[in-house]
This record gives C-alpha cells, sequence and structure tokens, in this order.
C-alpha cells in the first residue's frame, strides 16, 4: 500500500521481444539443419550421423524439438493461471486443454509413440480375420500408417485451436501462431508423400542428383518445417502471455511489457 492509501502495482515487466527470440531459435532450427546436410555429405555412415541427423529419433534435434513443444505448453499453462485469476473459466478451460495437447506432442516426440502405435495397430488389422472397413483403408492407404490413425485427431485438434486462438490472439501473435500452423501442414504433407519413390526416381533424372540423397533432403526440410512451426507458436503464446503479464492487487491485469 502507497502513503496515499492506494494499492500498489505489482508489476511483473517482460524485457524480452519476440522477434529476436523468434530469430535466435530460427537460427538454431538453421545451425541443426546444415549440421546434418554437413555429416550427410561427408560421412556415408548413418550410425555416425545420428546424433545430428533430422530424419532420426532420440538425438540432439530430437531433444530441441520436445523441448520447444513442451515449452509451448508451459507458455499454454501459465494462460490458464491468469485466466484462473480473473476467473474466465471458458478460456481458462480451453488454454488448459491446448497445454495438454502440446504435452502430448512432446512426449510423443521424445518416444515415437504415435509412429509405434501405428504400426502395431495396422499390423493387428491386417491380421484380423474378415473384412471390414478399418482393414479396407488400412491395405489401401499407400502411405505411413500415423497419418490414417492420427491424422484426424491432430487435424481437429488444430481446427479448434485455431477457431478459439482466432479472437484470442491479434496482431504479430496471430501471424505467428497461423503461420506455425501452416508450416506444420506442409510438413505433414512433405510426410505424406515421403513413401512414393516414384518421385524421388522422377527428381533424379531430371535433376542429376541421386534418389536416396533427394529424399533426404525433402526429409530434412519436413523436420525444419515441423521444428520452426513449433518455434513459432512458442514465440506467439509468449507474446500473448506478456500481454497479460501485470497486475493490480485486485487481479486487475494491465498490459505493461518492456
Amino acid at each position: 500500500m502507497s502513503e496515499s492509501g492506494t494499492p500498489n502495482a505489482l508489476v511483473l515487466r517482460l524485457p524480452w521481444n519476440a522477434e529476436r527470440l523468434l530469430f535466435v531459435l530460427f537460427s538454431i532450427n538453421l545451425a541443426l539443419l546444415l549440421i546434418d546436410l554437413y555429416l550427410f555429405q561427408i560421412e556415408p555412415s548413418e550410425e555416425r550421423r545420428w546424433l545430428f541427423d533430422m530424419n532420426l529419433e532420440a538425438n540432439v534435434p530430437t531433444w530441441f524439438s520436445a523441448t520447444q513443444e513442451f515449452a509451448v505448453a508451459v507458455a499454454a499453462w501459465v494462460v490458464v493461471v491468469h485466466h484462473q485469476r480473473v476467473g474466465n473459466t471458458f478460456a481458462r478451460w480451453a488454454w488448459t486443454g491446448i497445454a495438454a495437447f502440446f504435452l502430448l506432442i512432446a512426449i510423443d516426440d521424445a518416444s515415437e509413440m504415435h509412429e509405434r502405435l501405428a504400426t502395431l495397430w495396422s499390423a493387428d488389422v491386417k491380421a484380423s480375420d474378415g473384412t471390414s472397413v478399418i482393414k479396407d483403408a488400412v491395405q489401401g492407404f499407400a502411405s505411413y500408417y500415423w497419418q490414417l490413425f492420427f491424422m484426424p485427431f491432430f487435424a481437429t485438434a488444430g481446427a479448434l485451436m485455431a477457431w478459439f486462438l482466432w479472437r484470442q490472439l491479434g496482431g504479430l501473435r496471430g501471424w505467428l501462431f497461423y503461420a506455425g500452423i501452416a508450416f506444420y501442414a506442409n510438413a505433414v504433407l512433405l510426410d505424406y508423400f515421403d513413401p512414393f519413390t516414384a518421385i524421388y526416381d522422377a527428381l533424379a533424372v531430371s535433376w542429376g542428383i541421386p534418389a536416396g540423397r533427394l529424399q533426404h533432403y525433402f526429409r530434412d526440410t519436413e523436420e525444419f518445417l515441423e521444428v520452426f512451426g513449433t518455434s513459432c507458436i512458442l514465440v506467439s503464446f509468449l507474446q500473448h502471455y506478456a500481454s497479460l503479464a501485470t497486475c493490480d492487487e485486485g487481479g486487475n491485469f494491465n498490459p505493461q511489457v518492456e
């Protein structure tokens, strides 16, 4: 309480810059990509390239990707805390769902959960007796089975987030979030066409580059888009929280970001 009897403001000043953070994350993404490409050029052994190979799991790129996704979940959760404080029940539960979704994505990225489950389920479906719509769909699906089993869930979650955040986010925050979603969508599209070796064979003839090398480049592009998409969403959520990050003792929030 001040001498005049008015409540002191509890001011949380955030000395950060969204553009600077996005540049740092982009630089890390680009550095990981260039290291992978360099090692791919000079080292034919996949085992020796493993630590920085963006197409493999349980290595530095995977750690960075999962860490970013966990950070997005944390950023969404602190927004939940804000809405709990001001009593906005719908927004609180919506942001809780967003935080839970990205926590699940982080766990999945670190464990390859969706790929492993899709492989097990597709094998069980193929081995089942009789015929069914699901069995026909699995046997006729040309790409990776995780897209058949899990893409409806991911697409629905993405659409619900896009709908809810349309009014929540504005300015740079909104642009960054929807850019992140667009990067994700393009990464999924590249992943869908990845098993189609005829595409790489045709491009290899046209471009004079071995098909296996082309496939590695396209896979790197897919991973880069996915990870940088997460970077965009992380900065978007952090900037959104920064706009909510000051309050007085009565719980009224007044943005005051430096």
